[in-house]
């Protein structure tokens, strides 16, 4: 009996020591079947596009925010228009600038923004994107649109409105919208 302890114990001590060099032998990561890993360190990704600012140029009847609901950032805007139109100092019915807002990936790996949601309210605007190049010029770009890691983007939203949608006679017309990003995490 004490010879069948003895050769488990032979055993049992070249299995530990087998398995020792065969884990000291590799870079740091001994997998066995595929189940079971050791020094695995794997690293938490985050795709993360957000509005970071939002400005009216405090023109008149233009209000904008930015609101979070359910983790999810959006920009809210309202756009009042009176009736008669308050012309400018030429005389024509001149829009008031657009509203700009900036975008910025907080997140840890790059994403892909694909669209701007229409959460509520009509599409009665345009969305123009612009990225800063190396010299500080900004330029237009076109979506889809890759952005690394804590990169910003500027835009504007310029408002239009056909005056075939206005009412023969309104005292004031109010338009709201709201819309969120629509990006995944860039391939």
């Amino acid at each position: 009996m004490n010879k069948k302890r003895l050769k488990l114990a032979c055993l049992l001590f070249a299995l530990t020591f087998l398995v020792g060099a065969a884990f000291a032998a590799t870079n740091g990561a001994l997998v066995f079947g595929g189940t079971v890993r050791i020094n695995n360190v794997a690293t938490v990704q985050e795709a993360r596009l957000e509005f970071i600012s939002v400005n009216t140029h405090q023109a008149p009847g233009r209000t904008a925010s930015i609101i979070e609901e359910n983790g999810r950032k959006r920009l809210n805007f309202e756009i009042v228009r009176n009736w008669p139109p308050s012309p400018s100092p030429g005389g024509a019915d001149v829009p008031p600038p657009p509203i700009s807002f900036e975008i910025e990936n907080t997140g840890s790996v790059a994403v892909e923004l694909s669209n701007f949601d229409i959460i509520e309210g009509e599409p009665f605007y345009t969305i123009t994107l612009f990225r800063r190049r190396a010299d500080g010029v900004h330029v237009g770009v076109a979506l889809p649109l890759t952005i690394a890691p804590g990169e910003v983007l500027s835009g504007t939203l310029d408002y239009w409105i056909s005056p075939n949608y206005f009412p023969e006679e309104f005292d004031e017309l109010v338009f709201t919208a709201s819309m969120a990003l629509n990006y995944h995490q860039a391939r």
